[in-house]
C-alpha cells in the first residue's frame, strides 16, 4: 500500500518572518540614522568651506593692508630735505575713502620741472564697486583712468574703508629753546609767524570686507602706521590757543 509523505516538524525549530509592522520600524531607524550621517558630513563639510573662505578673505585684505602700509610709510620722503626746507611731498587725506600720496621716486629734481612730478603721485581709494583700488601717476580720487583694483573682487566686498589722521608730535625748530607746537598737548607752546617745525604724523587705517558669495562671512582689520618722513612745515601767523584738556 503505498502511503503519503509525511512532513515531520522538529519541536523548537518553527520559523516566523518579520512582520510589515517590524519592516516599517525597522526602515524608520535606518533612515533616521542616515539622516544624522548625512546632516553631519553636510555640515562638516560647510563648517570646512566657511574656514577655507574665511581664511582666503583674510589673507586677501591683510595683503592690501600691507600694501597701503608700506606706501604710505613712504610719503614725504625727498632726496634733498632739508630741515629748514618746506617738502612738496606728503600725504593729503582726501575723504575718510580716499587719501593721495607723494614720495621722491628717482632721487632728482629736474630744473625747469615741478614736482612732485606726476610719475611720484599716488592713492588709494575705496570705489563704489566694493573693490579696494591704487592710483599711480594721478592725484584724482574719482574718475583718473590709472586706478587698479588691488583687492579681489571675486572673493571679496569692502563694506568701509576709513582713513583718518591723529594730532601730529610737533616740534618748533625755531624756537630756543624748541618746544612743542602741538594745540592738543599740554606743554604746547604756539608758534610765531614764520616759525619752522618738524612734524611726526601718523595715519590710522580700518576696513571692513566681507566674502562675496557669504555675506555672514566677515573680516575686520585695523591698523596704525607712523610716516618715516618727518614733514618741515613753515607756519602762516601766530599759533592757536591751546586745544589739551585734563591738564593738571
Amino acid at each position: 500500500m503505498l502511503q503519503k509523505d509525511r512532513k515531520i516538524v522538529l519541536p523548537g525549530n518553527k520559523q516566523q518572518g518579520f512582520g510589515i509592522i517590524e519592516i516599517m520600524i525597522s526602515m524608520t531607524i535606518g533612515f533616521v540614522v542616515l539622516a544624522g550621517v548625512i546632516s553631519f558630513f553636510s555640515t562638516s563639510i560647510k563648517g570646512s568651506t566657511d574656514s577655507l573662505l574665511l581664511s582666503s578673505v583674510n589673507q586677501d585684505l591683510r595683503s592690501v593692508m600691507n600694501i597701503m602700509r608700506q606706501e604710505l610709510r613712504r610719503s614725504g620722503y625727498w632726496a634733498k630735505s632739508t630741515s629748514d626746507t618746506d617738502n612738496p611731498y606728503g600725504f593729503q587725506i582726501i575723504n575718510e575713502n580716499c587719501i593721495l600720496y607723494s614720495y621722491d621716486t628717482d632721487n632728482t629734481d629736474p630744473t625747469g620741472v615741478s614736482f612732485p612730478e606726476e610719475k611720484e603721485l599716488f592713492g588709494f581709494r575705496l570705489s563704489a564697486n566694493g573693490t579696494i583700488d591704487w592710483l599711480r601717476g594721478g592725484n584724482d580720487c574719482s574718475t583718473h583712468e590709472n586706478w587698479k583694483e588691488v583687492s579681489d573682487s571675486n572673493l571679496v566686498i569692502v563694506d568701509n574703508l576709513t582713513y583718518h589722521e591723529p594730532p601730529a608730535s610737533c616740534t618748533n625748530i625755531s624756537a630756543i629753546p624748541r618746544n612743542n607746537c602741538n594745540p592738543y598737548d599740554c606743554d604746547y607752546t604756539p608758534w610765531q609767524d614764520g616759525d619752522i617745525s618738524i612734524e611726526v604724523q601718523q595715519i590710522e587705517i580700518s576696513l571692513i570686507g566681507k566674502a562675496k558669495k557669504n555675506d555672514d562671512i566677515i573680516v575686520t582689520l585695523a591698523d596704525s602706521l607712523r610716516v618715516r618722513n618727518e614733514k618741515v612745515v613753515t607756519k602762516l601767523g601766530k599759533g592757536p590757543n591751546s586745544k589739551a584738556s585734563n591738564c593738571s
